[in-house]
């Protein structure tokens, strides 16, 4: 028992070890964005162009080293910074389920022909997932709440006090000297910022303390996240999974992508799977659908952004990579059929 719970908990260690730069760097930007009001001006550059911001976020997201956990502090932090969600949704489909690394490591295990689908399967699910939830967004069939944690507060600007306070005052019988402009901390104390030295005070106590509430927010469930994954990695058979794929039948790739919710991990182990299950006569069209689905919809990546998000914005995402994922299979054996290969 002791020796089990050593192997979990090695397996969590090594998975934080390898997050932590991520952590480090995105969420205490993202807090500062947000408590210093750039993030107004981040979210009216991205809505200028939401159409160029998409297709940059899939060429980002399909480049970018992420895996399917390892996103989830970004798209926290994008999402806290406030980028709009479409960017948002288009990073985080292409990401864990492309980068240069898996495109070879494809090549190499299931060819040339596969690799290629999936790239394009990629690009293709991300850009509509992208454009779509802007449409959906722009009709407001989301709603406005995103996150599901509260907003950081945001502190104000020294210029932005200037504005509020009547100077000159009509009824001086306070020298302007004594004059101070208070604002709520995130406890709800009252916290003086009326000269630069005061407000800069200010920002930084809580940006210190947003950034360990965020920091917490997001590392309890990425905790919870590696737990379901090692539990996965290291308990389920890979020759059930085998047995599930290799079967033949016409839901074979319904049953493909569906599968991939919880039993894929990472490329290093499913790519040699699936190789070896072509070589026993698998359904390329249900292997494509695995391979596109399962790196979005791991059930240890669902379980970290499923508090993260509103309900119906998870559903969007998880709707996305599945149906998105059988249709792609189903479209390469059509494609298959009308042009023999």
């Amino acid at each position: 028992m002791l020796d089990q719970f050593a192997r979990l908990s090695d397996f969590i260690i090594e998975s934080f070890l390898h997050i932590w730069p991520y952590l480090l760097v995105t969420i205490p930007l993202a807090v500062a964005v947000q408590m210093s009001g750039a993030s107004k001006y981040i979210k009216r550059a991205f809505q200028a162009k939401p159409l160029s911001a998409i297709l940059l976020a899939t060429i980002m997201g399909a480049f970018s080293p992420f895996c399917s956990c390892g996103v989830i502090p970004v798209i926290a932090s994008l999402l806290i910074s406030g980028v709009p969600l479409a960017p948002v949704m288009s990073f985080w489909i292409a990401s864990p389920s492309m980068d240069p690394e898996i495109f070879f490591l494809s090549v190499a295990m299931i060819g040339w022909k596969l690799a290629i689908w999936r790239l394009a399967a990629t690009l293709f699910l991300s850009l509509s997932a992208g454009y779509i939830t802007h449409v959906v967004m722009e009709r407001g069939w989301l709603g406005q709440q995103i996150l599901r944690t509260r907003k950081v507060a945001s502190v104000q600007s020294t210029a932005e006090l200037f504005k509020k306070i009547d100077f000159p005052p009509k009824k001086p019988t306070i020298p302007i000297t004594n004059i101070s402009a208070t604002s709520e901390d995130c406890c709800g104390k009252q916290v003086k910022n009326w000269d630069d030295s005061d407000t800069s005070a200010a920002f930084r106590r809580r940006l210190v303390i947003e950034t360990l509430s965020a920091t917490w927010m997001v590392g309890k469930f990425m905790a919870l996240a590696f737990l379901l994954e090692g539990l996965i990695t290291l308990y389920v058979p890979q020759e059930w999974i085998s047995v599930a794929l290799g079967r033949q039948n016409p839901l074979v790739i319904i049953t493909a992508a569906l599968l991939g919710v919880p039993t894929y991990t990472t490329s290093l182990t499913a790519l040699p799977m699936i190789s070896g299950l072509l070589t026993q006569g698998m359904n390329p069209a249900a292997a494509l659908a695995f391979l596109v689905a399962g790196p979005t919809t791991t059930l240890p990546a669902m379980a970290a952004v499923w508090p993260l998000v509103a309900r119906r914005v998870f559903a969007a995402y998880l709707s996305f990579a599945l149906i998105g994922a059988i249709l792609i299979g189903y479209l390469f054996n059509i494609a298959s059929a009308v042009f023999n290969y």
